[in-house]
């Protein structure tokens, strides 16, 4: 576990720490979406992950082969085991 307030994910690693993983589930409020990462270029994954710092978005957590990014309850309620 890493606390990214105190130790900052720049975009390469933060894209790096995606790549490590099969699927993004992206969420704000109640909208989610579950998306292959192997769909997705750098650039608009880049998009999704990064916050407007440059560093990786808060709140993040990864889980086996899955990586969510935002806060999202419904998403990680359906989502997480």
């Amino acid at each position: 576990m890493v606390d990214a307030k105190k130790v900052p994910l720049p975009a390469p690693k933060a894209i790096s720490l995606a790549r490590e993983c099969d699927f993004l589930i992206s969420g704000r409020g109640v909208k989610w979406k579950k998306t292959k990462l192997s769909e997705l270029n750098d650039e608009d994954l880049g998009k999704i992950l990064l916050g407007r710092s440059g560093n990786l978005k808060a709140p993040t957590i990864r889980d086996g082969s899955h990586l969510f990014v935002g806060w999202c309850e419904v998403a990680w309620l359906e989502n997480l085991p």
